[in-house]
């Protein structure tokens, strides 16, 4: 079995480098959570993904170079990283615009008593 050197140390790089940002208090806990996961699926596809197995699945997708496959897949995983940061975000969008508006509400309250 062929032993896949790249996944291996990008996955150890990864992971590396959420532990520094999560100890650093820039990463919170539920986002270090999913950083650990992937980093070990990234190390993991590097010892057990047998280079036949990506090339059956690549040709079944009609994608004939590995390299190609690997490429669009991360490009599919990050726009789904993507979109649900973008809903998270407006969902933020919304409870400032909510607390803006009660925040206004109480101070002209106070104001007219």
């Amino acid at each position: 079995m062929k032993i896949a050197i790249l996944p291996i140390v990008i996955g150890v790089v990864q992971l590396l480098t959420g532990i520094g940002l999560f100890r650093k208090h820039r990463l919170a806990g539920r986002h270090m959570f999913l950083w650990i996961i992937i980093s070990f699926g990234i190390i993991i596809s590097g010892f057990l993904i047998p280079t036949k197995l990506i090339t059956v699945i690549s040709n079944f997708f009609g994608i004939y170079n590995n390299t190609t496959f690997f490429f669009t897949m991360s490009i599919i995983f990050l726009l789904i990283i993507n979109l649900n940061s973008v809903i998270k975000l407006s969902e933020q969008e919304k409870r400032i615009t909510r607390i803006t508006q009660e925040l206004a509400l109480i101070t002209v309250q106070s104001e007219t008593d």
